[in-house]
């Protein structure tokens, strides 16, 4: 054990010391505050043990949280994504964070990963065939014959996942009902399927008519694809999405068979990476769901489009977790890193949940210009604005900010990796906000020459600006562009952005969130402790859960109560033994139903008590969730439910950095700044000198007066004119003026 510290230490020590009047060490205890960066192991026999392991893969960096739960110690690392092959950062990383001691093992590992989404944004997903029923072969590209922007005469919508050519029909039908109008022809599918061995087919998706009312015909024709196609995956409407909606239904589907090949063989090589690297025993690892549950890796692989939105969905679960110990909501989660911010609201009950959401879209605020996938999710908004959006002179002669960005590879100017394109990163650190010489920890320097060429050749000169000034406008814009997606999504939702505290994270949002703050007139902003690396912290805070839904659309007058529990104990029988596949511990069961007014064209997702479905209980709670979303109720038109939903969970493991916080009872003053650096802050209206404190150093009960910069090893938190104190646990609050 000796030897393992002090060979971290030496590692490490260089880069995370400071030519100050207090050194701050790696591996020094820091009164229990949470940021402690070393890892303590308790020994198990002969083996040395750290219990669970949170990895983040995002666009541009790969995250870690070790979380030891015997000492509530936690150890964080970030390390560059490789695109290419995503494993590759995930098992480099694990050997820098575990020094290549293959006797420390976790025996859990949480993962997160961005693969789904860029297989689809990328197209790079497997070779996809769909079958459907006759007549229905075009769906995919007649989609809903809407139109997402009416004047745009040169609309752009996704390309089908499956092209015409490999889009084939079936004889068969059934009705809304479930019943058989037409039997299926088996014998002349065998046909049509002895012509198609020659297409190179990867994947197979079937959606027929009505599936989701009963999928018998779906599951024979997935027998005979098996048979004929042997070791190719095939994807069932009826398993994948049984929801009514004909073209998202379809869309759902073939996305699902679009990347399961890909996914399989991701996380096939991820598991037994994770064995290689971790030693002889083989870790449990969990995958996160795009709703915050987590799930076994033969679950993902059978059916990924359900992680397609898994690594943001651990910022929102780690948002919420803090949300409850500070008794802060409601809560506006900022999860800004190196390529996307995702925004989502919270309130007392936790994150919503959406039953569909769209990727790829064409447009990011435009609803209808991407590819809808039926799948529950966190219901948050993702915008092309991170540390790596790329900034320019626009079409119009104005700057413009991303969405397009520089990624991994090559990375911000300011890298050194051969770009010479502006980003936000490059404006942060010519604006000082940065500090080139302990970007994660001083493991990773920066180039401020190359930023500061690149801003001058693409923004100052283009635009006729001062390089300071053109740094500034691009902070400033990127922080618009989020507060105006703030906006929007608060609107769409009937809140009141100003009651909300703000928690902000992600390697970039620390630095922008006073100026997000300051737009949107919120009062309080929270820094999670480990803010940098929240997400993979989120990642252990979730607990395995599982969803599934059944559509059978019913006016509530004609429900059929018996008919209504057996179906809702089908699935309570299906949920539970997809979360219990996760571990053993009791399970939570909760119901909800999607009813609507007759005629209308959108659901509402309303939670229920229980199992006995009683028709005015139902009507209540409709009604009830229809006013608080609405402000207002309906009279005289009947109620219809169209979608039973049924979510099995456990309970999610204790963290001590986002479970152990508030108000601490001694307040204690700041320590003396390691440095000062001249930076432009977000309210002042020239560059200022400013302290700048290392937050190791901090303790609970102690004040900030801003501005100030605070640097930690994943990121840099930004205070503005106003005061900060730190809580139990490292979270830092902060109080921002108006």
């Amino acid at each position: 054990m000796h030897e393992r510290c002090l060979s971290l230490y030496q590692r490490y020590t260089p880069y995370l010391t400071t030519e100050s009047k207090e050194k701050v060490s790696f591996f020094k205890p820091l009164a229990n505050n949470g940021l402690s960066q070393r890892a303590k192991f308790s020994r198990v026999g002969d083996n040395l043990q750290v219990s669970h392991l949170g990895i983040d893969i995002g666009g541009t960096f790969t995250d870690f949280a070790l979380l030891d739960l015997d000492t509530g110690d936690l150890y964080t690392h970030k390390v560059l994504t490789s695109a290419d092959d995503p494993v590759r950062s995930v098992l480099k990383g694990i050997r820098e964070l575990l020094d290549q001691q293959k006797s420390i093992v976790p025996e859990r590992v949480v993962h997160g990963t961005t693969l789904v989404t860029n297989a689809v944004v990328e197209r790079k997903g497997a070779s996809t065939a769909l079958l459907t029923t006759r007549g229905f072969r075009d769906v995919l590209e007649i989609r809903r014959e809407g139109r997402y922007d009416l004047y745009d005469l040169n609309l752009e919508f996704p390309e089908p996942l499956a092209p015409r050519h490999q889009r084939f029909e079936v004889d068969e039908r059934m009705d809304e009902n479930g019943r058989v109008r037409k039997p299926l022809d088996e014998t002349s599918l065998e046909t049509l399927l002895f012509g198609l061995h020659d297409l190179g087919i990867e994947s197979w998706a079937v959606c027929f008519l009505h599936a989701y009312a009963d999928g018998s015909h779906e599951s024979r024709v997935g027998e005979l694809l098996k048979e004929q196609f042997p070791g190719i995956p095939v994807s069932l409407s009826s398993e994948v999405a049984p929801e009514i909606r004909e073209y998202e239904r379809t869309s759902t589907t073939v996305a699902n068979a679009y990347v399961r090949p890909i996914a399989e063989g991701y996380l096939n090589r991820l598991t037994e990476g994770l064995s290689r690297e971790l030693g002889q025993t083989k870790p449990v690892v969990h995958i996160m769901l795009s709703d915050g549950g987590i799930t076994t890796p033969e679950i993902a692989a059978a059916h990924p489009i359900r992680i397609v939105e898994s690594g943001p969905a651990g910022g929102v679960q780690a948002a919420a977790r803090l949300g409850r110990a500070l008794e802060k909501f409601p809560v506006l989660s900022l999860d800004m890193g190196g390529t996307t911010a995702k925004i989502a609201f919270l309130d007392r009950s936790g994150p919503s949940t959406r039953s569909m959401f769209e990727i790829d879209r064409r447009h990011f605020y435009k609803k209808g210009s991407g590819l809808p996938v039926l799948i529950p999710a966190l219901d948050l908004v993702e915008i092309g604005a991170g540390g790596g959006s790329l900034a320019g002179k626009g079409p119009l002669g104005t700057l413009v900010v991303g969405p397009e960005s520089a990624g991994a590879e090559p990375g911000p100017a300011c890298y050194g990796r051969g770009s010479d394109r502006p980003t936000v990163t490059d404006a942060d650190l010519v604006l000082g906000l940065l500090n080139p010489e302990y970007f994660l920890g001083g493991t990773m320097p920066l180039d401020l020459d190359s930023a500061t060429r690149a801003l001058e050749q693409h923004v100052a000169k283009p635009l006729d600006l001062d390089l300071l000034e053109a740094a500034r406008g691009i902070h400033v814009l990127v922080g618009s562009n989020m507060a105006q997606a703030a906006r929007v999504h608060a609107a769409e939702r009937g809140l009141d952005v100003s009651t909300h505290t703000l928690v902000a994270f992600g390697g970039a949002g620390p630095v922008h969130a006073w100026g997000f703050a300051r737009e949107l007139r919120i009062p309080t902003i929270v820094y999670p402790a480990h803010a940098g690396v929240a997400s993979a912290l989120g990642f252990l805070a979730a607990g395995p859960a599982f969803e599934i839904a059944r559509s059978r659309p019913e006016v509530l007058k004609d429900l059929n109560g018996s008919a209504i529990q057996e179906l809702l104990e089908e699935l309570v029988v299906q949920a539970r033994a997809l979360v219990e596949s996760a571990g053993p511990g009791p399970v939570d069961i909760r119901i909800f139903a999607d009813m609507r007014y007759q005629g209308q064209g959108a659901e509402v997702r309303v939670p229920l008590a229980d199992r006995d479905i009683n028709r005015q209980l139902l009507q209540d709670h409709f009604v009830r969730s229809y006013q608080d979303l609405y402000g207002k109720k309906v009279d005289g038109i009947p109620i219809e439910v169209v979608t039973w939903r049924v979510r099995c969970e456990k309970k999610p493991l204790a963290v001590g950095a986002l479970d152990r916080a508030g108000d601490p009872s001694r307040r204690r003053k700041a320590p003396e700044p390691l440095m000062f650096r001249k930076a432009w802050m977000p309210d002042v209206d020239s560059p200022i000198t400013v302290p700048v404190f290392r937050r190791e150093a901090l303790e609970p009960g102690m004040i900030l007066k801003g501005p100030a910069l605070i640097e930690e090893t994943q990121c840099t938190l930004v205070l503005g004119r106003g005061q900060a104190r730190v809580l139990p646990g490292g979270t830092i609050q902060a109080e921002v003026s108006p």
